[in-house]
């Protein structure tokens, strides 16, 4: 199979798999207003002081997670209820400032990420892409080590050895998933916060209907030829992180969604914790509580389609894989904390 978008070609290899999805020219039309919210406050958390800033606060509960019209791929039915405990999820992507700043303390405190092109064009404010699962999930424990956070990755099931080098395929065991460090979001996580609140609808604002397409225009997201002012950037064309705040090009509104967060469609994919499997949705693990994702798959899940996407593939329901090794200038991810309901405003 041949794959191509903006001159790019992935041979031999399903476009899906992959986890770059980027087939078509979206359909346009519509907007749709989201109000905007205001940052978290730490509660009573003083570890939290240097974090909440950019915050925005996803509270426990169930959701439908899946796709509700039947217009998406079989990976992504049924739909099924899965419970959420509450987090606290940044509402931007890393930006390439944030990770230069991070990266730089890591490098002298014994952590190593691998070599990798930078975006040719790239800007403090753009979201940092061209990453792998492997160095974010590096990334995420040298940020919460360099604010003395407990760090959530670990090498080993004893969750005794901090992974900060090489590329390890963790165990779901390692994870201290109650630790107050940052991590990349579960699958079911990420779902809910980009949902915002809405149940069924294709997008993290108001779009309740099969014909997805008419949700969706360049007013809302940066997808493929989007129209906005960096379209030109033909390598690399993600936008600011946060851009659609109503003073976006094409015109529109403010787009954070329920939960106030940006971009949860379109700009760069967005690494998940999960393993990857086409029917997981039907496996038990999908209804548990807090679910981390299948015992065993491939690769790992990416969500939330990019800058070389087409409207289906932005969909909040939509999936992907890649090898975690793998790096793409349309792969980014955003962070997300688990913290105690007393320490949540």
């Amino acid at each position: 199979m041949s794959f191509q978008n903006k001159g790019w070609s992935f041979l031999g290899i399903p476009a899906r798999v992959l986890g770059s999805s980027c087939a078509g020219a979206a359909l346009v039309i519509l907007v749709a207003e989201v109000p905007r919210r205001g940052p978290l406050t730490s509660g009573t958390n003083p570890g939290l002081q240097t974090l909440c800033t950019d915050m925005a606060r996803v509270p426990a509960g169930e959701f439908e997670m899946g796709d509700a019209h039947g217009t998406g791929y079989r990976d992504e039915r049924p739909v099924h209820r899965v419970f959420v405990s509450g987090v606290i999820i940044a509402t931007t992507e890393v930006t390439q400032a944030l990770w230069d700043a991070v990266a730089a303390w890591a490098q002298t405190n014994g952590y190593a990420f691998e070599e990798f092109e930078r975006c040719p064009r790239r800007k403090p404010t753009h979201p940092i892409c061209n990453v792998s699962w492997h160095d974010a999930v590096k990334w995420a424990n040298a940020r919460s080590e360099k604010e003395g956070r407990t760090p959530g990755y670990h090498l080993d099931s004893a969750q005794r050895e901090v992974y900060r080098r090489g590329l390890a395929d963790l165990p779901a065991q390692g994870v201290v998933w109650s630790a107050n460090g940052d991590r990349l979001p579960t699958e079911a996580e990420w779902e809910k916060a980009a949902r915002g609140g809405l149940k069924g609808h294709q997008y993290p604002w108001p779009s309740d209907g099969a014909d997805f397409g008419r949700f969706f225009d360049g007013s809302k997201a940066n997808f493929w030829q989007s129209g906005d002012p960096f379209e030109s950037h033909a390598d690399c064309a993600t936008s600011p992180v946060g851009y659609f705040d109503g003073r976006q090009t094409p015109v529109g509104a403010n787009m954070t969604n329920g939960f106030g967060l940006y971009d949860m469609a379109g700009n760069v994919f967005e690494w998940c914790w999960d393993l990857y499997q086409d029917t997981g949705y039907g496996q038990p693990q999908a209804t548990a509580k807090d679910s981390p994702g299948p015992p065993t798959g491939y690769g790992r899940v990416l969500r939330g389609g990019s800058w070389i996407s087409s409207d289906k593939y932005c969909r909040v329901a939509a999936r992907y894989v890649s090898e975690p090794s793998y790096r793409c200038h349309c792969y980014g991810f955003r962070l997300v904390v688990s913290v105690p309901t007393r320490d949540l405003p």
